[in-house]
Formats: C-alpha cells, sequence, structure tokens
C-alpha cells in the first residue's frame, strides 16, 4: 500500500480518546459526536490546545502554535517526525494504540552523574529597591520591551531607586526557594551619534554599567557567582518541557518553562540542568555562529538525558526581541539535535 495512503487510513482510525487520556486531555462535550479535545500546551504552558480529531487539525489559542495530528503526536509525546509517523502507523496496523503509545514513550530522565553541587546562600536585595511597576522609568522600558505589567508581577521585577542601581530593573534568581541572585539591567543605554572619546566620558560621569551583579561575598561570607546560577530554575522545575536560552527577557518572553543561563554556560549549570525532571529540552539562543556552537554543546551534554532540540531565532532577531507567539511556532519547529548541524545558511 503507498505509504501516504496507508498513513491517512491511520490517521482515520487513530485512538482519539486513548491519546487524549494519556496527555492528560479531555472532550470538550461529552456526546459521542464530539471531536474536540482539549490540552494543556506543553509549547507555553497554556491551557487552550484545541485538538479537532476528525479534522486532524489542533491550535493553541494561547501561543498559536498549530499542525495536524501527527505534528501533535509530536509536540505532546515529545519525539520526533519519524518517530511520529511510526506511532500513528503502529497503532493502526497493530491494531492497539496503546501498545503503540507506550512503545514509543519518551525515555525515563537517566539518573544525575554524581557530580558535587554547592548548596547556594541566599542573599539579599539591592537597598532600597522597588517594585518595578511603580518606578515610572523602569516600567516605561519594560513596556517597550513587551513586558506588562502582569509579566512584571509574575516574574517578580524590581527597580534599583539609588546608588549604583539607581534606574536598573533587577531580576531575581530564586533556587531552592530562596534569593541566591540577581541581576541588574541599565534601562538607558549611551548616546548614539557621539565621537568615542566623548561616549568614555558620558559612561565615566554617568558611571554608567549596563549589566550589574551582586558581590561574591557579603560581610566577609561568599555569595553564589554567575557561573553556578539559573534564572527561573525552580519555576521550570514544574514543566516537562524546559527551554534554556541566554538572557532574563529572553525568558520571560518565552514562558514560564523557560530558564536563562545569564549569559554563561558552566559545568556546574549543566549539572543543575540535568537535574531537572524534563522531558524535552530545547535550547534556544540568540542567532550567530559562536551561540549555534554554545547551543549544540549544551544540547549534547543533555541529549542522554531526555530529547533536545535546538531552536534558533530569525535573522536580525533574538528570542527578548519576539512575542511569545512567535517563540512559541519558532520552538514547535525546533530540530531534533541530531538533524541541526552548523550549516552556513544558519550562521548568520
Amino acid at each position: 500500500m503507498d505509504g501516504a495512503l496507508e498513513l491517512a487510513k491511520a490517521l482515520r482510525s487513530f485512538d482519539a480518546e486513548a491519546f487524549s487520556k494519556r496527555h492528560g486531555g479531555h472532550k470538550e462535550s461529552p456526546s459521542k459526536l464530539s471531536y474536540e479535545y482539549l490540552f494543556d500546551c506543553p509549547l507555553c504552558a497554556g491551557h487552550n490546545l484545541r485538538w479537532n480529531a476528525a479534522k486532524g487539525r489542533w491550535i493553541c489559542w494561547n501561543c498559536r502554535a498549530s499542525g495536524g495530528t501527527v505534528r501533535l503526536v509530536e509536540v505532546l509525546e515529545r519525539i520526533d517526525m519519524q518517530d511520529a509517523v511510526a506511532l500513528v502507523l503502529g497503532a493502526y496496523v497493530g491494531g492497539n494504540a496503546t501498545l503503540a503509545l507506550t512503545q514509543f514513550a519518551a525515555p525515563p530522565v537517566a539518573a544525575p552523574q554524581h557530580t558535587t553541587l554547592s548548596v547556594l546562600p541566599r542573599i539579599a536585595w539591592p537597598a532600597l529597591c522597588i517594585d518595578a511597576r511603580e518606578h515610572a522609568h523602569v516600567r516605561a522600558y519594560l513596556h517597550g520591551r513587551g513586558i506588562t505589567d502582569v509579566l512584571i508581577e509574575q516574574w517578580g521585577l524590581r527597580a534599583g531607586v539609588v546608588g549604583r542601581e539607581k534606574h536598573h530593573v533587577i531580576f531575581p534568581v530564586i533556587m531552592d526557594g530562596g534569593l541566591v541572585y540577581w541581576q541588574a539591567r541599565a534601562t538607558f543605554d549611551p548616546p548614539t551619534g557621539i565621537p568615542p572619546e566623548a561616549k568614555r566620558a558620558w559612561i565615566t560621569a554617568n558611571r554608567y554599567r549596563k549589566t550589574l551583579n551582586p558581590q561574591n561575598s557579603f560581610a566577609g561570607v561568599p555569595q553564589a557567582t554567575a557561573g553556578e546560577v539559573i534564572f527561573n530554575y525552580d519555576r521550570a522545575r514544574t514543566f516537562q518541557h524546559v527551554v534554556i536560552c541566554e538572557g532574563p527577557v529572553d525568558a520571560i518572553k518565552i514562558g514560564p518553562h523557560a530558564v536563562a543561563l545569564l549569559g554563561k554556560g558552566t559545568p556546574a549549570k549543566l549539572e543543575r540542568l540535568r537535574r531537572l525532571p524534563a522531558r524535552r529540552y530545547t535550547v534556544y539562543l540568540d542567532r550567530g555562529e559562536e551561540e549555534l556552537r554554545k547551543a549544540h554543546e549544551i544540547a549534547a551534554g543533555l541529549t542522554g538525558y531526555a530529547p533536545t532540540y535546538i531552536a534558533i531565532p530569525p535573522p536580525g532577531y533574538d528570542p527578548g526581541s519576539l512575542s511569545p507567539e512567535e517563540n512559541a511556532n519558532i520552538i514547535a519547529n525546533a530540530m531534533p539535535l541530531a538533524k541541526s548541524g552548523l550549516s552556513s545558511e544558519l550562521r548568520v
């Protein structure tokens, strides 16, 4: 039988109800004539993914990702297209959807390596920082980046009022239930179009630093370093799909299942990523040859623990400059590590 015809027949007989129950979905209506199923979306963690099993189409009305039934199997089972097709065909040819689904279930997470990780000490917030919604300048900056008041509240963002953190947005790093680090980003930049010496004078006069981090020690007690911490780590523990990006704005624009490396990937961070109970990783860094190589290094260190994918933003963009919906679509089309070589067309 022609492969396409065989797949079409398999899709028509696919046990939608068994597949739905396996992934926590439910029928929109108890009617036997209803073929609409609702799921939580693993791409954006929203609660409005709708699948019409009769039409073989689905869409998440939260992140706008969409596709056919095979693509839905890919997304929910966290497998590639080849295995998704095999799963659908197995459910048809074998006559046992449950058996086919079990055959292609995501592999269990491998046991973590026996690497000792230090206990990260708690740290204090910078002096006189306030809710970022209450600081007009910082709030305007965040709104300009597409970070709404709702997101400011959800992510616990603050604003510096005095000292070196003045007019900086402060991103908290919560790990093991407490504040262990923070990163502050200036909400203003040096003037453009001026001679280099004038720019240097402006930076000196304004004591300008784009990014600020805590001191390595406080009152003689060592503090966590940038090489040890991961932004949004605690919340990402609650998701089966974890997206790994570079900066905190990137993570906020992707969603609560994203973590940010704060610009540095280290063995300690890789070990902490391995200890997440994830059933899929997607590495989603900025575009460029160096970033792609870094993404492949991170992905190679995770692939033995869960299926690992690499997503790449379009030319001229990074995750922080895109909307959550745009990021969700890019992540939905991420390539498995084995198929994501460093081809020249992806480098710039």
